[in-house]
């Protein structure tokens, strides 16, 4: 249970990050 909700939190960041990154470049 832990383990899984570890990796999802690790993705949801990592996804973030990539929208973030995206959202930067944009400007």
């Amino acid at each position: 249970m832990l383990n899984s909700l570890k990796i999802v939190l690790t993705f949801i960041v990592h996804v973030v990050e990539e929208v973030l990154t995206f959202d930067i470049c944009n400007l």
